[in-house]
């Protein structure tokens, strides 16, 4: 059996090869928090003075077919995601300098000049090398092949140029998130490119520097072996073995060896661990902690910087008792419905229930830098009523990066501790301020599809807050209530023959795109109790509106009743679109 090989590579050089992903693994997973972690280290790498950024570990399985003469692949055992996710980068990077080309006027011979440098270095660095391969005869083939489930999708509308404002939806679990992914990847992209304006030769520098430091300066492990069985036997020995050391699990034994003669230790932190374990994560409680009194820290540089602080015995005593002292917060602003005693406001524990519902947790560290330095009950709820604000407007519906905002709160949380209470307003404010605009605000709400797990949620609040004070049959969770497409996912019963003119009002070529556009609209949904959600299943819109009129929630009236319209179409749904929005603006205000 040949040995394995070990050896540290830029991506580059992982990028050149062939490399498959096989049948039996799983599909692209990475979510869009990965997917933002990813592009945040990227950024702050290129920033830095660093020669070199460490991207993990990809192990490679060499194996030969039998029934095909020499032929040779090269599996992906452990890895894929992130080469996935580097392909998806550098494919974005390859469209946007289409896009910067087709920008450049021929009549003005610096840019044709441009043009022409951009033309030449997409086929030189994209086509021929990471990419794709140019053949000499026409056609393309890609050096990366992903696993059946992704195939097809990652070469049309990853691998191949595309209209990146306009991603393809694709009804696949994992193909949605490649297509999140790439939306992703080109937003943050295009906000490091802000700067430049419209100077294309800046931004042609630009991106020629986001490419030769992602691909010459982050590095990988590579480790190939030919022997499949080796393969995994490697695999599970770095993530089986390994998996349980993160960086609470190094902090502990650190502690316990600095604090030898400290019995107790062990069994305070294992009580700790179980407190915490069936509603939250060990090392994620330790790092909203340390960010609440500390310089803001990433979870792969935790331990280091904590290692750092607390090099002596009476170090590591303070920094433990503020740590155990801190677990009831956390476990407060985890399962807020199940831990009560906090606080006595019932209203404050309503809002970080809704913050949890929509998977808000950037603002951890402030609330339990508050909580440490005993700010008034009422003046938490004002913070939190202004970050139930930002997060609803400029994250869950306007669609900005939430990863951007833990910077943010690390330096509201560094401000509450240097100034105490004092500094409650003057927070309050910054995140007023922070708080997305009015009318940009209605701009993206007349687009916004919610993600299936918030629908609930925001209808929810949007109809307690229009409607409060009648009888409704909303509970706190979904058992009675469910999620109601009024324009149906399964269409066939619906008549869908539109006009041209109408097609052309609503934005549409056809009446399938009319569909597309328009099915997961916010201003489509509404709440139905559960019974009446069965009733109504597929039915053409005359149908539905008779058992909306049993429903005991007023906006199923107003459908009813034909506030938006005696039909059902894209009018409808963009007349509700505006109505949703205005009762949004009261809900979550900006002042």
């Amino acid at each position: 059996m040949n040995k394995p090989d070990w050896e540290g590579r830029p991506i580059k050089n992982l990028l050149e090869e062939k490399l498959t992903i096989p049948p039996y693994q799983r599909g692209y997973a990475w979510e869009e928090d990965e997917v933002g972690d990813f592009l945040e280290d990227f950024f702050e790498h290129i920033k830095s003075k660093n020669e070199y950024y460490l991207f993990g570990q990809i192990i490679l399985h060499v194996r030969k077919e039998p029934t095909e003469e020499n032929a040779q692949y090269i599996d992906i055992i452990d890895g894929q995601q992130r080469m996935a996710t580097s392909v998806m980068f550098l494919s974005v990077l390859r469209d946007i300098l289409k896009e910067i080309s087709n920008s450049c006027d021929r009549g003005i011979e610096t840019e044709k000049n441009l043009q022409e440098v951009i033309d030449e270095y997409i086929v030189d660095n994209f086509d021929k090398k990471y990419v794709g391969e140019v053949k000499k005869k026409g056609g393309t083939s890609f050096n990366l092949t992903l696993s059946g489930v992704n195939q097809q999708y990652f070469l049309e509308h990853v691998q191949k140029t595309v209209d990146r404002t306009t991603p393809k939806r694709d009804e696949n679990p994992s193909n949605k998130k490649i297509s999140k992914a790439c939306s992703l990847i080109y937003k943050m992209v295009k906000e490091e490119l802000a700067g430049c304006g419209n100077n294309l030769h800046e931004l042609f520098n630009k991106i020629e520097s986001f490419f030769r430091r992602f691909t010459e300066e982050f590095y990988v492990c590579k480790i190939t072996t030919w022997d499949a069985g080796q393969a995994y036997v490697i695999f599970e020995t770095i993530n089986s073995r390994g998996k349980d050391l993160e960086a609470a699990d190094l902090l502990k034994n650190y502690f316990l060896a600095i604090k030898r003669t400290d019995p107790g230790l062990a069994e305070k932190w294992v009580k700790m661990v179980n407190n915490i374990t069936p509603s939250g994560k060990p090392t994620q409680f330790i790092r909203y902690y340390w960010n609440s009194k500390y310089n803001f820290v990433r979870e792969k540089d935790l331990f280091y910087e904590v290692k750092r602080k607390t090099t002596n015995s009476w170090d590591v005593d303070i920094f433990l008792d503020e740590l155990f002292r801190s677990v009831e917060v956390y476990l407060f602003l985890r399962s807020p419905e199940d831990n009560r005693s906090v606080f006595e406001t019932d209203e404050l524990g309503d809002r970080i229930l809704t913050l949890k519902r929509i998977g808000a947790q950037s603002f951890y560290p402030l609330i339990i830098s508050a909580v440490r330095n005993k700010v008034k009950e009422q003046q938490i709820l004002g913070m939190i009523k202004g970050i139930e604000s930002l997060v609803i407007r400029n994250i869950t519906i306007g669609g900005e990066n939430p990863n951007q905002y833990e910077r943010f709160f690390n330096d509201l949380s560094l401000c509450l501790q240097k100034n105490g209470e004092a500094a409650v307003k003057e927070i309050t404010q910054k995140i007023m301020d922070k708080i997305m605009g009015d009318s940009i605000f209605r701009e993206r709400f007349r687009q916004y599809e919610p993600k299936a797990d918030k629908t609930f949620v925001i209808l929810k609040r949007l109809y307690s807050s229009e409607y409060a004070g009648l009888e409704m049959e909303i509970k706190s969770s979904r058992k009675d209530v469910n999620v109601e497409h009024i324009m149906p996912v399964d269409i066939k019963e619906w008549d869908l023959s539109f006009e041209p003119e109408q097609l052309a009002e609503w934005g549409c070529k056809t009446s399938d795109e009319v569909y597309q556009k328009y099915l997961y609209m916010i201003g489509n949904q509404t709440l139905l109790s559960d019974v009446i959600n069965k009733s109504v299943s597929n039915k053409i819109f005359e149908e539905k509106i008779n058992e909306y009129k049993k429903s005991k929630i007023s906006e199923n009236l107003r459908i009813a009743e034909g506030a938006y319209g005696k039909e059902w179409t894209p009018t409808s749904i963009k007349k509700r679109q505006e109505h949703l929005c205005e009762i949004a603006l009261k809900e979550w205000p900006k002042g």
